[in-house]
């Protein structure tokens, strides 16, 4: 399987999705329903990793899939980092985040785009505002 989910701690605040290689969307919402589900049944927020720097290709459809991968996040979710330094990563993540700020607001979500794995952690070890 070339899309993967994991707790990366013990204390289950940080959930961690690694896509790999070329995947495709039907893996992605397989990983998203049981892990919503695994994060959702947490009582405190849970941070989300979505490591993208090992996958050679996003698939079609890329701003109508996170438009609704966005609209069902669960409530629960603290902050989101995508990581990747893929040109066309991150000029997706510019346009996504541009195009869907009012939908990614009434979420409250915390999303961030960083290069790599360690400014991931580096993010989530800073602290953060109450």
């Amino acid at each position: 399987m070339t899309v993967r989910a994991e707790w990366d701690n013990a204390e289950k605040t940080v959930m961690r999705w690694t896509f790999e290689g070329a995947w495709k969307w039907e893996e992605y919402y397989t990983l998203r329903a049981s892990t919503n589900q695994k994060i959702a049944a947490e009582n405190h927020n849970v941070d989300l990793i979505v490591d993208l720097s090992r996958s050679n290709a996003l698939p079609s459809g890329i701003l109508t899939h996170g438009k609704n991968a966005v609209s069902v996040t669960p409530k629960n979710i603290g902050t989101t980092i995508l990581v990747g330094a893929n040109p066309v990563l991150r000029a997706f993540y510019n346009m996504f985040s541009n195009l869907y700020r009012g939908l990614i607001a009434s979420k409250e979500l915390n999303m961030v785009m960083v290069a790599t794995l360690d400014e991931a952690y580096q993010r989530l070890a800073q602290p953060r505002a109450k």
